[in-house]
């Protein structure tokens, strides 16, 4: 907790209601999370399906696509350590 408290902290102007919203959200889904920690999981789930929609625009591409597995192989070339898979 301690090191909770001297994280540099600021304020984020937010109406009302979604102040209440994300406090909500933190007492019915985040166990009674501090705000900031559901904004920060919040905001880590939109990352994610900015990827997951960027990679359904690459699959879109037939030619992009085969490139892109292309590379992945090339890549995977690399992964082999000579070690036996444990």
């Amino acid at each position: 907790m301690i090191a909770y408290m001297t994280t540099p902290m600021t304020t984020l102007r937010v109406r009302s209601a979604t102040r209440d919203r994300v406090n909500a959200l933190a007492a019915d889904e985040f166990g009674g999370a501090a705000a900031d920690k559901v904004i920060d999981a919040l905001l880590a789930d939109h990352q994610k399906i900015k990827i997951l929609e960027a990679y359904d625009r690459l699959a879109a591409d037939p030619e992009q696509w085969r490139d892109y597995l292309a590379e992945l192989e090339e890549w995977d070339a690399t992964a082999g350590d000579g070690l036996d898979d444990e």
